[in-house]
């Protein structure tokens, strides 16, 4: 059935398979991209119940830059996380959403932060494991009945205990570096690609 004559609904139904390629800028500018998917599960009142995964990668970028410019010591850190997802899909009436698939959703699994610290004393690097979670709410614009585009909020917190090697000069380690616990929001924006039948209402 043509797009242009009857849309299909743009809310995501169980059975279906969303494929997504993201981007986000967190409010303490850090840079993140990655890639996502999502199924519709279970029918739950007027909306779809999904699951999904998505694995990313997360560069620390103003929030390290400017104080290594303001100091002799230097600050660079990336990390890569493996979330679940739980959402709920909705849609809602009213001219200019008859494309838009709303939603809300609750994330949680595993990231592990690389960091490496420079200074003209000493050098040393961290590598932790550690819980992540967050919740947010998004939207998608259909371009057509399977292309997409799309914008998520997200907040999200992490926190875990790295394991410090000191690999130059002598350096008494603090509190706050023996532990990080980090919490952010965060804009995300992505494309992506529906697979499945098409539902009509």
């Amino acid at each position: 059935m043509a797009w242009a004559q009857e849309p299909a609904s743009p809310r995501l139904h169980p059975g279906q398979v969303e494929l997504r390629l993201d981007g986000a800028v967190a409010l303490l500018l850090a840079l993140e991209g990655g890639v996502g998917v999502e199924v519709g599960v279970l029918p739950l009142f007027s909306g779809t119940l999904s699951l999904g995964a998505a694995f990313s990668g997360e560069l620390c970028a103003l929030a390290c830059w400017v104080p290594n410019a303001l100091s002799e010591r230097d600050t660079s850190r990336w990390e890569r996380s493996l979330v679940g997802r739980l959402g709920y899909h909705f849609t809602v009436g009213g001219r200019g959403f008859d494309r838009a698939d709303l939603s809300a959703f609750v994330l949680g699994g595993v990231t592990e932060p690389h960091t490496t610290v420079t200074s003209p004393e000493y050098r040393f690097q961290g590598v932790g494991r550690g819980p992540v979670l967050g919740l947010g709410l998004g939207g998608k614009y259909f371009l057509s009945p399977r292309f997409f585009l799309g914008t998520e909020a997200r907040v999200r917190a992490s926190w875990g205990t790295p394991e410090l090697t000191l690999t130059r000069g002598t350096h008494a380690f603090t509190d706050a570096e023996r532990q990080w616990l980090r919490y952010g929001v965060s804009a995300t924006f992505f494309v992506g690609v529906r697979l499945g039948w098409d539902v009509d209402s």
